[in-house]
């Protein structure tokens, strides 16, 4: 009797599996694979661990094993059919871009339409720097995957850019987690930018009488050269995304991020 993934087998010892020296270790005959047979909370699990060798099959059975038991702690149901990230992200859409599990009161609070439609900006990104990331399965991303995308896109945007997107992509999994296609959060483990301010560099003496023209026309010229050196400058520094610009004009000084 073939073994599948999470579905409870009685265990045909005389042809098809073959006893080892480990108890939840058992040999499949006609292919020589190993398998994990695991009870966990009264439910019989089968898990295949991918190797012919029994020096291998033990190593990673104890990963099996505490993979089982985190499933079985969160509650976890398998989806019973497969979960693609663009139906993920189209459940985050019709959720206004709320968590799928809210946490507190601000979590249900309704975006406004700006924000909105940065989240939308976001979406877009997230998947023009990830080609055929939407027609993925969500059970098939691996941590690896997501620390490889994460590396290319460090080098393309700015860290709050990058942070935002980043929490986009870790919300869209929490759906897929809780439609059952995986038990944890892939993006979980990637680090988030720094988003600490550049330093203000400003022309020395010598630099600022260059560029504001000298003395010449009664320093008119040269002070209006000044202010617009100055401005630039100043500007460089403080520039802020056109989402948050609004809020500063008001007085505010949080900002609403994509990210947790």
């Amino acid at each position: 009797m073939k073994a599948k993934n999470g579905e409870e087998e009685d265990c045909d010892q005389g042809k098809t599996w073959q006893p080892t020296q480990y108890a939840n270790i058992v040999r499949h005959v006609p292919s020589g694979i190993y398998y994990a047979r695991l009870r966990i909370k009264g439910k019989l699990i089968w898990r295949s661990l991918k190797t012919d060798k029994i020096s291998v099959a033990k190593t990673k059975l104890g990963d099996v094993e505490k993979e089982e038991q985190k499933k079985a702690e969160a509650g976890f149901v398998k989806a019973k059919d497969k979960v693609l990230i663009d139906q993920c992200i189209a459940s985050y859409r019709e959720k206004g871009f709320r968590p799928a599990k809210p946490r507190n009161q601000k979590d249900v609070k309704p975006l406004k339409p700006a924000t909105l439609a940065y989240y939308e900006q976001r979406v877009e990104a997230l998947l023009q720097s990830w080609p055929g990331f939407k027609d993925l399965e969500v059970r098939h991303v691996t941590e690896k995957k997501c620390q490889e995308w994460a590396e290319k896109m460090r080098k393309d945007v700015a860290p709050k850019v990058f942070n935002h997107t980043l929490g986009i992509m870790r919300k869209t999994f929490e759906f897929g987690i809780r439609a059952g296609a995986r038990y944890n959060n892939p993006a979980s483990g990637v680090m988030r930018q720094s988003e600490s301010g550049k330093h203000l560099i400003l022309p020395n003496n010598e630099e600022f009488h260059k560029r504001s023209g000298g003395e010449g026309d009664g320093g008119r010229a040269g002070l209006a050269a000044a202010l617009l050196v100055f401005f630039v400058s100043w500007h460089s520094h403080n520039a802020v995304e056109p989402r948050d610009a609004g809020r500063q004009r008001r007085g505010g000084n949080r900002t609403t991020k994509a990210n947790n």
